[in-house]
């Protein structure tokens, strides 16, 4: 499958790499670094992620790494995986 990542999700990427790099620019190597593997790895593995909590379709999908969710859909039909959602994961209050 050929993934697809759309620029919102690489403008708040690149957002929260900023953020963290003032402080930690090694550890924002290493999650960007996180982040970019996992998202190639779905191309051999797109249904590996567990379905997404935020909607009610099988073929949208979050993958998590180190606190942080990539939502996704898996297009079977043009066989095409689209990377879409960036957020980090909270805990209830």
């Amino acid at each position: 499958m050929k993934v697809k990542i759309s620029d919102d999700f690489v403008q708040k990427l690149n957002n929260q790499i900023e953020y963290i790099v003032r402080d930690k620019p090694g550890a924002a190597r290493k999650l960007k670094s996180a982040i970019l593997t996992g998202i190639k790895n779905l191309a051999r593995h797109p249904y590996l992620a567990r379905r997404s909590i935020y909607f009610e379709d099988e073929s949208i999908r979050e993958l998590i790494i180190k606190g942080y969710k990539i939502i996704y859909r898996v297009e079977s039909s043009s066989n095409e995986i689209v990377v879409f959602g960036f957020i980090r994961s909270q805990n209830a209050p």
